[in-house]
């Protein structure tokens, strides 16, 4: 025989942080005292979406056709693209760590490419390799061969690619 009862699907609501403790009705009481935020006076803290590397087929003509320099942290490809602005890939393996370590390492240079943007030169793609010495590395020694990568990028880039 068909059953012909469906049982009611629960709705669980969620309250992230220490209202997730309390009671909803509680939570949500307490989400309605609190002031309503201005605007976030902190804009975004990440790298643009349109300076982003991301699609396979680009990753490969950076790979076939572009240069590279090495660093002792990790080893830049570059390649001239259509576009005005730069777009940064990054590709850290296996080898290096375990996921936790290599999305740290990621975060850091996303960082630093999101700070020194400006100085990357305009309308060519980026791919940074990270190697396994960089498991090592502080922030600052990080900032400070990715300035010597800038340096050098700058003076290269009236040669074409």
């Amino acid at each position: 025989t068909k059953r012909t009862y469906q049982p009611k699907k629960r709705v669980h609501k969620t309250v992230h942080g220490f209202l997730s403790r309390m009671s909803t009705k509680k939570a949500a009481e307490l989400l309605k005292l609190a002031e309503p935020r201005a605007e976030n006076p902190f804009p975004s803290k990440m790298l643009p979406r349109t300076y982003r590397l991301k699609d396979k087929n680009d990753f490969r003509k950076v790979y076939q056709r572009g240069k590279s320099a090495a660093y002792p942290y990790f080893v830049l490809y570059y390649k001239t693209n259509n576009l005005k602005q730069s777009r940064i890939g990054f590709s850290v393996s296996k080898k290096v760590g375990k996921a936790t370590v290599r999305n740290r390492i990621k975060r850091q240079l996303r960082e630093l490419c999101r700070q020194k943007l400006q100085f990357f030169p305009g309308g060519k793609d980026y791919i940074i390799i990270v190697r396994s010495r960089a498991l090592g590395a502080s922030f600052a020694q990080l900032s400070e061969q990715m300035d010597k990568a800038l340096i050098h990028l700058n003076k290269t880039v009236n040669t074409a690619c």
